[in-house]
């Protein structure tokens, strides 16, 4: 996972990423404020992002990239992420 801008509000607008899923209880890392963070590496298949806000004060927000070294290609009939309704992005 590669950050490539990281801007949000100090103490109240934090990301959160685990290796794998939540319920693995590997949290890795929390971020908040605007100093960008160091790429993360998984050690499973997947990382978990969990972005708490209290919607008082919008700073830009975060971007990133990620990339996966698979030995296999999966395809896959339904798009893996889907605009909500609210201004976020829904992903599984």
């Amino acid at each position: 996972l590669h950050f490539i801008v990281f801007d949000t509000e100090t103490a109240h607008d934090i990301l959160k990423v685990w290796d794998g899923p939540v319920d693995s209880n590997i949290l890795l890392k929390e971020w908040s404020g605007s100093a960008l963070p160091e790429d993360i590496h998984s050690t499973f298949n997947s990382l978990t992002l969990q972005f708490d806000s209290d919607f008082f004060i919008s700073k830009s927000g975060f971007s990133i990239q990620f990339s996966s070294r698979c030995k296999y290609r999966f395809l896959r009939s339904t798009p893996v992420c889907a605009k909500a309704q609210s201004s976020g992005f829904t992903c599984d």
